[in-house]
């Protein structure tokens, strides 16, 4: 038949396609393929196999060496059939058959048919064995007996091994359920054959005389990377990464490509395997540089590489990585097309993968476009909303476009925004006549709010377990919540207005003001810690810091806090617990909106907005302006940012951070915290250095200034908190610092200051009357304006905007405070500073 098929003028064409070898093939074949019964001739079955020796070879690189080995593949078939049917003993037709069955299993493993390839080469192992035990025996032991019968047999049998450990490794990466039966097969086999390559390596006889040795980079480089590849499989990437960059260094091209692709995907999974942020940003570097030198390989020398899709293909899953910076789905895109369009039609697997990865890329894509379409309708929304709000004076509907806002804000998925607007409109609402409509509708805004971030979490059935437990509604949030908590807090204001009333001393109303503050703010996060529930863990700690911290807290003081804990497994959980207590101090209606700093909302000034000015959330714990150090996690990450490296804070919030007082929790925590603080603090001097730029400060931006920055910006002529609270409170977060001490209350921390003698009698007394003043403006002020706003005026005229001042200090008494303020500020910085 195939006579019949040359003589039907066919030569061209194969002459064409295949080249005059398969003529040669075609014409050994046919007496070989009418053998049954006769013993074939052995010069014919030689004749084949040196066919097989010069055309038959491990190359498959390119589309054509894929072509011509396909093509040798029946009369491989013939050769090796007529070997074991005819010639079992001839001991070189058996050296020919092993190689040729090692090169037909290297052909099906390109090809990806993974069982032929198993088959054929286990055939090949057993050839080589002849049934003798290799399998406890030292690599050395092994080439010695097998070169007793040829001195090549060494090297086919290391790349017989090489090949049924690629075998293995193949059915891992088609599928990690194999890991547990193929693993082990894979790694025994690939380490054997390194060792028996290292050992041939080193003989000084001819074993290594293999005509499929790699003359280029050594058999030994191909087999190390492929052991590389076995550790990456089984997640030893470490292991993985120091082979490859062993490998790497050496100079051929193929190699190179081979290596950095692997490094690629490395480095990509130790990307996944990793949370910390700027350590997985350096390795999705490091992977994106190792596709970069891939490209530059395939462009500059191996285009033509027959495998050159899986290198397109894992290109472009790089970039469509959800977790990657770099991510871009576009180029995800164009490299998966070109993976695309180079897999050969041999490479069903790998075609398989190249779909999948375009098919999740173009969802990707789309995802994006539906994205940015909508991301375009909430900025449009927004900017409709805030264009209202600045031009309309109709108040019910600036209450409208309030709550739009909120809506906006909570179809994003910004919980703690959403809350902030409804509540500004619930504020605006309350001041309004005829208007219970909009307040019902806030109020289930604002029950809304939560109840859709609890499901978001997985917390709902939580929140109902502590219904059950403690009686329905009474701690989710409704507006019999809310305004339970308001009126705890009217209540705290009263008794403050009337201890300062009643010349009680300030120390002791001080102490009294801020204990009962931090009981309320404690009672919030146990009620949110019960709708919560359950805790994951007990080994936790809710730590106040700033005035609070400092024990020195007003009714209307803000709160900046952190949580502590002992596992940060736990992070997920009180991260949300977190955002949960954020939602549920916006509701209470104390922060108003300017003071989020959302770019649409620029033209309010900070505290502007229809929400009084109270407890709310320092800007430190604000979303979306936290901070870039992490406040919830161990104690040590926290104190981190004392690092003299550290600089995502400026100095005077790190000094704020330097004191700080339990909330709820362990106090433990506390104290491992503080702990680790002066670890960092004592090291090369730092807290002297901490304490001379933080007094340096102080200097500059307070008492060179008193008195007459604020009459320029506010049209006042004093601020409490900056002309008078703050600058005192650096002055003894400054001691603090120097002498290592708790602030426990600003008296306190005077009198320990005296104890210690840092500071005599005379010094000890100024401070104390320049803190019961400062306590006494402080607080009266606040309960005066009901909120954080801190003007004070020296006489009874009128405000800028013509209204009639109705609270003012006489100037006198604030000259003397400042006369006070100005000897306590010399007694703590040095003359010479």
């Amino acid at each position: 038949m195939i006579i019949k098929f040359i003589k039907q003028n066919k030569l061209r064409f194969l002459l064409e396609r295949y080249g005059k070898g398969i003529i040669i093939i075609l014409l050994v074949l046919c007496p070989l393929a009418n053998y049954a019964s006769a013993k074939p001739n052995e010069d014919k079955l030689r004749m084949s196999f040196q066919i097989l020796d010069e055309n038959f070879s491990l190359n498959n690189r390119t589309p054509s060496d894929l072509r011509r080995n396909q093509t040798l593949l029946p009369l491989a078939e013939s050769a090796v059939s007529v070997t074991l049917e005819f010639y079992p003993d001839h001991t070189e037709f058996l050296l020919k058959t092993i190689r040729t069955l090692y090169v037909e299993g290297n052909y099906y493993l390109h090809t990806e048919k993974l069982a032929t390839a198993l088959q054929k080469l286990t055939l090949a192992k057993t050839l080589c064995e002849q049934d003798g035990h290799f399998q406890d025996r030292e690599a050395v032991q092994v080439c010695e007996t097998l070169a007793a019968t040829s001195p090549i047999l060494p090297a086919l049998y290391s790349l017989v091994l090489h090949h049924l450990g690629l075998c293995h490794l193949g059915q891992i990466s088609l599928n990690q359920k194999a890991l547990l039966t193929s693993s082990s097969f894979a790694e025994k086999y690939l380490k054997k054959a390194c060792e028996l390559r290292e050992i041939i390596d080193l003989s000084t006889g001819h074993w290594a005389n293999v005509p499929d040795n790699n003359t280029v980079v050594g058999d030994a480089v191909i087999f190390k990377r492929n052991l590389g590849h076995f550790y990456f499989e089984i997640g030893d990437l470490e292991e993985a990464e120091k082979l490859y960059l062993d490998l790497v260094k050496i100079d051929d091209p193929f190699n190179q490509l081979l290596t950095q692709r692997q490094l690629l995907r490395v480095y990509q999974r130790k990307a996944h395997k990793i949370s910390d942020q700027p350590t997985k940003r350096i390795f999705y570097q490091k992977a994106t540089d190792a596709a970069n030198l891939c490209l530059q390989l395939v462009a500059d020398t191996i285009g033509n590489y027959t495998r050159v899709s899986t290198i397109y293909k894992d290109i472009g899953n790089l970039y469509s990585d959800s977790d990657n910076p770099f991510q871009d789905a576009e180029k995800s895109l164009s490299f998966l097309e070109l993976a695309k369009e180079h897999c050969p039609n041999q490479l069903r697997i790998t075609e398989r993968y190249i779909k999948e990865g375009l098919s999740l890329t173009l969802k990707k894509l789309s995802e994006k476009e539906l994205q940015e379409a909508e991301a375009l309708r909430w900025a449009v929304t927004e900017e409709d909303s805030v264009d209202f709000l600045k031009l309309l004076q109709d108040h019910k509907l600036h209450i409208l476009n309030y709550e739009m806002l909120g809506d906006l804000y909570l179809e994003k998925k910004s919980y703690v925004l959403a809350a902030a607007f409804f509540s500004n409109a619930l504020c605006l609402s309350l001041q309004m006549p005829d208007t219970l409509p909009f307040q019902d509708r806030l109020h289930q805004a604002l029950v809304r709010v939560e109840r859709q971030f609890l499901q978001e979490h997985n917390l709902s059935s939580a929140s109902e377990t502590a219904d059950n437990a403690k009686g329905k509604d009474l701690y989710k949030l409704n507006a019999d919540t809310i305004k339970r908590y308001q009126t705890s807090l009217e209540a705290l204001r009263k008794e403050a207005k009337d201890l300062l009333e009643n010349n009680q001393s300030m120390e002791a109303i001080n102490c009294l003001i801020t204990q009962k503050y931090k009981d309320f703010i404690t009672s919030l996060i146990q009620d949110t810690i019960l709708v919560a529930a359950p805790l994951p863990t007990e080994d936790f700690a809710f730590v106040a810091f700033g005035s609070i911290g400092r024990g020195f807290a007003s009714p209307y003081s803000d709160l900046e806090f952190a949580i502590l804990l002992k596992d940060e497994k736990h992070k997920e959980y009180f991260k949300a617990l977190s955002e949960l207590f954020h939602i549920r101090i916006n509701a209470l209606g104390e922060a108003p909106i300017g003071l989020f700093g959302l770019p649409s909302l620029n033209w309010l000034a900070a505290e502007d907005g229809p929400s009084g000015w109270g407890l709310m959330l320092d800007s430190g714990n604000i979303v979306p302006h936290a901070p870039d150090f992490n406040l919830i996690g161990l104690p040590h990450h926290l104190a981190s940012l004392f690092d003299p490296s550290y600089t995502g804070v400026d100095i005077r919030k790190k000094s704020s951070f330097y004191v700080s007082t339990l909330l709820f929790g362990k106090q433990d925590l506390v104290d491992q915290y503080r702990d680790e603080v002066n670890k960092i603090l004592n090291v090369d001097n730092f807290r002297a250095q901490l304490v001379e730029s933080l007094l340096q400060e102080d200097l500059e931006s307070y008492y060179k200034n008193l008195g007459t920055e604020w009459l320029k910006k506010w049209g006042q002529t004093y601020n409490v908190k900056y002309d008078f609270y703050r600058p005192f409170m650096l002055l003894l977060d400054a001691a603090a610092l120097q002498y290592g001490l708790q602030i426990v209350n600003p008296w306190q921390t005077v009198n320990d200051l005296y104890k210690a003698k840092i500071i005599d009698e005379e010094t000890r007394s100024i401070f104390k009357k320049a803190l019961d003043q400062i306590g006494y403006i402080r607080l009266d002020t606040c309960l005066k304006y009901k909120s954080q706003s801190y003007a004070l005026y020296p006489k009874p005229e009128l405000t800028a905007s013509g209204e009639s001042i109705t609270y003012f200090i006489e100037h006198e008494k604030l000259k003397n405070l400042l006369n006070d303020l100005s000897i306590c500020q010399k007694k703590i910085i040095k003359p010479d500073k």
